[in-house]
């Protein structure tokens, strides 16, 4: 858990609250998202996509991404770097991140963008699962995998990450939420001789 976890969960959450008045009395932000209307949720969609593509610019340049972090800079530079990049931002867009500036917080901006697709993921029922193997997987076992891991996590998507690490030996680890299944033979190894 980083230092600004609840800095960017508020401004996640004001995004989506911004956009979605009615769910200010939700206490479950995710179980009031599923119920909005597809009008509503299409814009935060948009509004998601834009936020993440702009996190993405942090992540793909170190070059841009040390310029926006540098507090030597401007922020009135700093944004006009990032709307001379992104000419088609949303106004919406546009003023969440004059917010940001105004704040000196443009530094958050990839956190946030994570932030919110996890919470557009839950309203999509799309789940992350890290599958971690020793050796690499046959292609005929792929779609099978998905499909159990589409029962187990009631999800209608899955987004698979999958991970080669050796020092398993074999088998594999599923890392879901805060889930864990070790079925590696590391594991097998280390309860026996414990």
């Amino acid at each position: 858990m980083g230092p600004y976890d609840k800095l960017v969960s508020s401004y996640s959450k004001s995004l989506v609250l911004t956009l979605v008045p009615e769910l200010s009395s939700t206490n479950q932000l995710n179980e009031g998202l599923a119920k909005i209307k597809n009008a509503q949720l299409s814009t935060l969609f948009k509004i998601g996509d834009e936020l993440f593509q702009l996190g993405a610019l942090f992540t793909a340049s170190s070059t841009i991404k040390n310029y926006l972090q540098n507090p030597t800079y401007s922020e009135e530079k700093k944004l006009a770097l990032i709307f001379g990049i992104f000419l088609e931002l949303s106004s919406f867009t546009k003023a969440f991140l004059k917010v940001l500036a105004e704040r000196k917080h443009l530094y958050l901006l990839p956190d946030i963008a994570k932030n919110l697709q996890e919470h557009l993921s839950k309203v999509q029922q799309i789940s992350k699962v890290k599958m971690i193997v020793a050796s690499p997987l046959e292609h005929q076992f792929g779609p099978k995998i998905i499909q159990l891991l589409k029962t187990l996590t009631k999800s209608a998507e899955i987004t698979l990450e999958v991970q080669y690490d050796p020092s398993l030996l074999g088998g594999f680890r599923l890392e879901y939420s805060s889930f864990i299944l070790d079925a590696s033979l590391v594991k097998d190894i280390r309860s026996i001789l414990v």
